[in-house]
């Protein structure tokens, strides 16, 4: 017998219980477990990179290009007491928390007004209805309990009745005259830096407590100035409407685009008692030509951009924002805190890869370009209405497909639509201007010739240095001869000459041509 050991094989028993405690349920739960961990951190890490990635090379291409994408580079510098215009009593009661200026009668013969634009007649302006006004200040004034459904309107839009009614509506404002001509003094300054908390934590919180202030003061100076051209006092209403276009150019710098917009709203409202001086012939030649330098240093379509801009660096902030802290995507949307929506919307936030904020950042700046892109060269001074449209049906393309966050552009889809109608917003305040321009060098060559010109081209030089063109389209603005009067206008948002014939609006984005001109006089 050998006294070598023999090699034996272990007993298939022991070798099945082996297998059988590999492959047993509670250790395939655990590869289980670590192989989709696996997964998703590697999904994680992956979308994390691609996002990055992507982001950064758009930014560089947007920044290659010039353009700024940090919101703190549009932040204005400050300004030195001497120089501000909002530096004074009355602009600095307004903040933290400002309320309307209080004119008793006024404000509550407000409310019984119709809206503006019951101003209009067969797409063409009306004289601001000073009649209806002095009828609800009688009413307010004496007690009278009013439905606050009623409207005060009259039919009276000849001279001799809106001169009449002009005296209680002046009577109405002089309690803020100290405010008048507080403002008055300190438009003289050269610049403009509201005290505003720039946190840029929360862009979108950002309190503008001034633009309500700002509108609501333009909206009295604007029906003061119709009713001193009623009574004659051509001076005083030159200075409110040179009053609220410095207000509107105080917000000329300010980065967010609410600003823009309430700033042109202020330019149309000195539109008005231009309108109404000529159309009354209540302007002088010196008085026209004050008028026309004031109108024509207006640019809107260029100081757009920087406001535009601004709204793009604002919604790239909010995106890593939210990315952050998904909490604030409530304060965004205005969900309450601690509600069963904002505690899932937090939930789903917090969920997604980091990545996916970056290639929210890329998809909401690429239909930024789409709508804006072409508007923004620093070379293009007009606003065609095709390009706009075309940009806008691509964006309402993305807004109704069906696609959600996998697809780069749910963040987009809360951010863009608001700034859809600015375009048009710009181009109707530009074209306003730009025909009361021009309708005051008409005026001026009346005065001096007695007719007006068979041409435009006979304006210049000696009645304007040149004449600005639409906006809509860099031509020169129709002109018509019409008797004693005279139409000018724009082929309009529709971009089709229809030969002077409004829309339902005055400035209608659906039909009609923009048309400046006067009832028989």
């Amino acid at each position: 017998m050998s006294n070598f050991p023999t090699s034996e094989k272990p007993p298939r028993d022991s070798e099945d219980s082996f297998l059988r405690t590999l492959i047993s349920w509670p250790n395939v739960i655990i590869v289980v477990i670590l192989g989709v961990v696996a997964f998703v951190a590697l999904f994680y890490a992956e979308e994390n990179w691609r996002g990055k990635r992507a982001w950064k090379q758009y930014r560089e291409s947007l920044e290659a290009r010039g353009e700024r994408v940090e919101l703190r580079e549009f932040v204005p510098a400050s300004v030195s007491s001497e120089e501000n215009f909002a530096d004074t009593p009355l602009i600095q009661s307004w903040f933290p928390r400002g309320g309307p200026l209080q004119t008793n009668e006024y404000e509550e013969a407000f409310k019984f007004i119709p809206a503006k634009g019951t101003n209009l007649h067969n797409g063409g302006r009306r004289y601001i209805d000073l009649v209806a006004w002095e009828m609800a200040l009688k009413a307010v004034s004496s007690g009278e309990n009013i439905s606050p459904s009623q409207k005060f309107q009259s039919d009276k839009q000849d001279f001799p009745s809106r001169s009449a009614a002009a005296s209680a509506v002046l009577n109405a404002l002089t309690n803020t005259q100290e405010d008048y001509d507080e403002l008055r003094e300190a438009s003289r300054k050269p610049h403009a830096r509201y005290p505003l908390n720039y946190d840029l934590e929360k862009p979108w919180g950002i309190f503008l407590p001034h633009l309500a202030e700002i509108k609501t003061i333009c909206q009295r100076l604007e029906l003061k100035a119709c009713a001193e051209l009623a009574v004659g006092r051509g001076e005083m209403a030159l200075a409110d409407v040179q009053l609220i276009l410095r207000l509107a150019d105080s917000l000329k710098d300010e980065p967010f685009l609410i600003c823009y917009l309430v700033r042109i709203a202020c330019v149309r409202l000195a539109i008005q008692p231009v309108w109404e001086g000529l159309a009354e012939r209540q302007w002088g030649d010196g008085q026209l030509q004050e008028l026309q330098k004031s109108l024509g240093r207006f640019d809107l379509v260029t100081d757009a951009k920087w406001p535009l801009r601004a709204e793009r660096a604002c919604s790239i902030l909010t995106i890593d924002s939210v990315a952050e802290n998904p909490q604030l995507l409530c304060d965004v949307l205005g969900v309450g805190n601690g509600s069963l929506e904002s505690q899932v919307m937090e939930s789903v936030v917090r969920s997604v890869p980091r990545g996916w904020f970056h290639h929210e950042q890329v998809s909401y700046c690429r239909l930024f370009d789409q709508q804006f892109g072409q508007f923004l060269m620093e070379t293009n001074k007009l606003i065609q209405p095709k390009h706009v449209k075309a940009g806008s049906a691509k964006i309402e393309k993305h807004m109704d497909g069906e696609n959600l966050f996998p697809s780069r552009g749910t963040l987009a889809r809360l951010l863009l639509p608001g700034l859809g109608k600015t375009a048009f917003a710009c181009a109707r305040a530009q074209t306003a201007l730009n025909q009361a321009t021009v309708a005051c060098a008409l005026e001026r060559y009346h005065i001096a010739k007695g007719d007006f010109p068979e041409k435009l081209e006979m304006l210049v030089p000696q009645f304007a240095n040149q004449l600005p063109g639409d906006v809509l389209t860099g031509d020169p603005y129709k002109y018509q001869r019409t008797g004693e009067n005279f139409i000018l206008y724009s082929p309009g948002w529709n971009e089709t000459d229809e030969g002077g014939v409004s829309g339902k609006d005055l400035y209608d984005d659906k039909e009609g041509d923009w048309v400046w001109r006067y009832n028989e006089r």
